[in-house]
């Protein structure tokens, strides 16, 4: 498969890949779930691109490290990514692991946080040390956070939406009719509309 990414930068002697399209002072902001790529994006890129500058990295595959480690690991990638491309105003849209990983980059540098988009989003529901402090995470969010979730998730089932939707309370929550675990692919026409229509209503498109 031809990669979708079409830029690069050296980190600790690492390449680290990812998709830039469109220009803006503002940008948006992709994160993949685990195993992903910036790829599975392509068809919200050409959609937002028109807009607003938008960022896609394709994340470093997991080598055993724990989710804590893994997310605090990606965080500071993305913080590269976002510096070399001079980008401190952004929304945040992540699936699956790349919404937790959109939660832990805003409570580590909320100054440069506009709005964050949570797609069926993987939350530490079950270790009760970790829960305690992610409770208080959502808690604090200040920002306005709209929630997707497929219906038919099998892998984080819809439930979890409902919990984040009154654990967040700028958040607000709409639900994908027959679509699974990954809305943006599954029902992209659908997804880009409804995320679109968030970001103007918060003026985020506007210099």
């Amino acid at each position: 498969m031809i990669s979708f990414d079409n830029k690069r930068i050296s980190r600790d002697d690492k390449i680290l890949n990812y998709r830039v399209e469109g220009f803006g002072k503002k940008a948006l902001l992709f994160l993949h779930g685990l195993y992903g790529h910036s790829g599975t994006w392509r068809n919200n890129i050409s959609y937002f691109s028109k807009k607003c500058k938008v960022i896609a990295p394709s994340l470093p595959v997991p080598r055993n490290e724990s989710y804590e480690v893994l997310s605090e690991i990606y965080v500071e990638i993305i913080r590269e990514i976002l510096n070399f491309e001079e980008a401190n105003e952004i929304c945040i849209i992540g699936n699956s692991f790349g919404g937790y990983v959109a939660i832990k980059y805003y409570f580590k540098y909320s100054d440069d946080v506009l709005c964050l988009v949570l797609e069926d989003s993987y939350i530490p529901l079950h270790d009760s040390t970790l829960n305690k402090e992610f409770i208080e995470i959502l808690n604090n969010i200040k920002i306005s956070v709209l929630i997707i979730w497929g219906e038919m998730d099998e892998l984080l089932p819809v439930e979890l939406a409902h919990y984040l939707n009154k654990s967040i309370e700028t958040s607000e929550l709409y639900i994908f009719k027959n679509a699974g675990h990954v809305p943006h692919w599954e029902k992209h026409d659908e997804f880009n509309d409804v995320v679109d229509k968030f970001l103007t209503k918060i003026n985020f498109y506007q210099e």
